[in-house]
């Protein structure tokens, strides 16, 4: 997912009405699953993950 991801999608849910309160990005999504996966098979990842906002 590309760095500025979870923070559109945030603000796409937000302007359509999905979401009315505030929300913690670093508590909803990581790229923890997928950098420990790219370990396990023996890729190495070429792009930085989002940080806590997005």
């Amino acid at each position: 997912m590309p760095a500025d991801g979870p923070t559109i999608a945030l603000a796409t849910e937000k302007l359509v009405g999905i979401v009315k309160g505030s929300v913690d990005l670093s508590k909803t999504f990581t790229h923890d699953f997928a950098l420990q996966a790219n370990t396990t098979k023996g890729f190495k990842s070429t792009t930085t993950p989002a940080g806590p906002t997005g």
